[in-house]
């Protein structure tokens, strides 16, 4: 067999190994390339990722939910969003501490900010540590005549109406400080589908499959070398097409 003979029937057979090998790839490539194209249509832009694996994967964890209920009203925090039931009315700079609801009004206390919104989720008042938030509160509790503020040094009587604090020298309150509650199964996939739809889109995730940036830096490389390999796939087959005997006949 003489060398060109065997140097093409050596060129033939990794030519058939390298395309079973990429097989794969160019299937991943070709689904892939073609959805990216049409994203727009397709809605992949606007679609967000849902599944928890795959957005902490991205490094997106859930938010921590933190709810409080006046009978079938909740309050909550996710991620820095607060809602009223299914309804965002602010956001909470730090962690929500406590929130209770007196005379339609409710009273969210997070860390240095006390907020008041009417029955409708309306913000009335908005009071930081800079506009009197005694510093260091971290509970809330309200009764039928009043409502009340606790920090690490003292207790506070707070006044809705004049927004004024007024320290009480001898506290009679217990176990009345807002504490969170459960939410219903509905409102938490509620909460927490919003916050995941705050993230990654399909598309993103789309692109970063199709560059081999899903699986990092390695990711990356392998793609590289399936790329090389798919040219001198390419290359050969051609090679191989036109060294062809009796071709040129």
């Amino acid at each position: 067999m003489s060398p060109f003979r065997f140097f093409r029937m050596l060129l033939l057979r990794w030519h058939r190994r390298i395309g079973v090998v990429l097989l794969a790839f160019i299937v991943m490539l070709v689904v892939t390339g073609i959805a990216i194209n049409h994203s727009a249509g397709w809605g992949l832009d606007k679609a967000f990722v849902q599944q928890t694996w795959l957005l902490k994967y991205y490094g997106i964890t859930e938010p921590e939910l933190r709810s409080f209920r006046d009978n079938n009203d909740w309050l909550a925090q996710s991620g820095g969003s607060l809602y009223l039931n299914e309804d965002v009315i602010g956001h909470c700079d730090g962690a929500l501490l406590g929130a209770v609801k007196r005379s339609d009004v409710w009273l969210v206390l997070c860390e240095g900010r006390l907020q008041l919104f009417n029955h409708q989720g309306a913000r009335l008042d908005d009071i930081s540590e800079s506009l009197g938030l005694p510093s260091a509160v971290n509970a809330i509790a309200a009764t039928t005549d009043a409502v009340y503020l606790r920090s690490t040094a003292e207790t506070l009587k707070f006044d809705p109406d004049l927004l004024v604090f007024s320290r009480i020298e001898k506290p009679r309150l217990n176990e009345e400080w807002a504490a969170p509650v459960e939410a219903p199964l509905r409102l938490r996939e509620f909460w927490l589908g919003v916050h995941r739809g705050n993230g990654v889109n399909w598309e993103r995730v789309l692109l970063d499959l199709h560059s081999g940036r899903l699986f990092g830096p390695v990711g990356v490389i392998v793609t590289d070398i399936a790329a090389i390999l798919l040219l001198l796939l390419a290359l050969s087959g051609v090679w191989v097409w036109v060294t062809k005997p009796g071709r040129w006949r």
